[in-house]
């Protein structure tokens, strides 16, 4: 008896170059707000990815993160969820570099402007991992406008909720943990997000680094950011008082070694200088 031939799924190879255009086209580019960081960017941050910003206490990665989020709100269309790990989220702080970076910023705006950001606070890494599934769902039937227009991510910070769950052998802690880094970039590449988060930085003992700090987190974790920043203090010799010194320690498309100085002003994060 005669049979029909079965239809052949067949995968022809692509050219790298249209692939790298199909991507283009489905990713945006958001400003940090500041050009320093831009250019150490290459453009500033890249939907469908995360970006890591680790170091220690009171080197402004929280005051980076603000501004971001001040930059992202600058566009009707555009949305941000931040979500609040160590109480380090004050609403004047943000309200304030809001306002000070719009020249024209009127009440209107500033009601419109914060409309558009959501704050959850999140007190442990299961309430974190719940909280972001949540989310994707929401995500997926986006049932509100706020959810058609997110295009930023913030975790401020994720070191305080992974810590007390690693060391002495815990293998579900370490579970928990990637499969946190999973959902995250799950988030970023299927719903077309910039995906931020603050990690903190331990002292690295290897003799062969220069640094001094490395991420907390250990090295599994390593493999969850696409890029990471790495934030310490400096001195400012000219004005006697302290800045920031940002550096590129990872990226999939610039070469590590970037950096740029900044302070902290009623803006945010200004830069000084780039390199």
């Amino acid at each position: 008896m005669y049979s029909q031939p079965r239809s052949l799924n067949i995968s022809f190879p692509k050219n790298a170059q249209l692939l790298y255009q199909e991507a283009l086209k489905n990713t945006d580019i958001l400003s940090t707000g500041c050009p320093g960081f831009d250019n150490m960017l290459n453009g500033g941050l890249w939907t469908g990815e995360c970006l890591e910003v680790f170091g220690i206490p009171g080197t402004g990665k929280t005051q980076f993160c603000k501004t971001m989020c001040a930059s992202v709100l600058q566009s009707p269309e555009k949305s941000v969820l931040y979500m609040d790990a160590n109480g380090s989220f004050v609403c004047e702080r943000l309200l304030e570099i809001v306002a000070n970076r719009n020249d024209l910023c009127t009440p209107q705006f500033l009601e419109d402007a914060f409309s558009r950001i959501k704050l959850l606070r999140v007190f442990d890494a299961q309430s974190l991992l719940v909280e972001l599934r949540r989310f994707e769902g929401e995500l997926t039937l986006q049932v509100e406008k706020f959810l058609c227009q997110v295009k930023l991510l913030i975790l401020d910070s994720i070191t305080p909720l992974i810590s007390p769950i690693l060391g002495g052998g815990q293998t579900q802690g370490h579970m928990l943990m990637m499969e946190i880094g999973r959902v995250i970039k799950q988030i970023g590449v299927k719903h077309n997000i910039a995906c931020v988060i603050v990690n903190g930085a331990v002292m690295d003992t290897d003799p062969e680094r220069t640094s001094t700090y490395k991420p907390a987190l250990g090295k599994s974790w390593k493999s969850v950011p696409h890029t990471r920043l790495y934030f310490e203090t400096t001195d400012n010799v000219e004005s006697t008082s302290k800045s920031s010194h940002a550096i590129l320690t990872k990226s999939s498309r610039q070469a590590v070694g970037g950096s740029a100085r900044f302070c902290i002003t009623a803006k945010g994060i200004e830069c000084l200088e780039s390199q």
